[in-house]
């Protein structure tokens, strides 16, 4: 039994196109993932910005832009501070003065201005 020749073994997958499709194919997915991150990364960004909007709409006639208008309430105080997101969302959720649900917010959309909330915090 002797040693065959590998010239033609080499030469049928360098001209098969298998090495290019794989490396191809490595390419779209490696781009696919980059896209992803990117989009994901990007949607607390987006609902940041959303907040503050939805806020500015909402919310700052009554509280302000800093959230320190009222003298009863400084959103940006530690009464306000020290809530739970959930109670939060709650508050301005049901309470008979804010009841943005019933106003046409979603919870998507409440949460977002309570994290505009938290960025008021001193």
């Amino acid at each position: 039994m002797g040693l065959q020749p590998l010239t033609p073994r080499i030469a049928t997958i360098a001209y098969s196109g298998n090495a290019e499709t794989k490396g191809d194919s490595m390419i779209k997915k490696i781009a696919v993932l980059l896209v992803i991150t990117i989009i994901a990364a990007a949607i607390p960004v987006m609902a940041a910005e959303d907040g503050a909007a939805l806020y500015k709409a909402k919310c700052a006639a009554c509280h302000g832009p800093d959230g320190k208008k009222m003298a009863k309430v400084d959103l940006g105080g530690a009464t306000v501070q020290a809530k739970s997101d959930a109670d939060l969302v709650t508050f301005v959720s049901t309470n008979p003065k804010h009841n943005f649900k019933s106003k046409g917010l979603t919870e998507e959309q409440i949460k977002a201005i309570v994290s505009h909330v938290r960025s008021l915090k001193k």
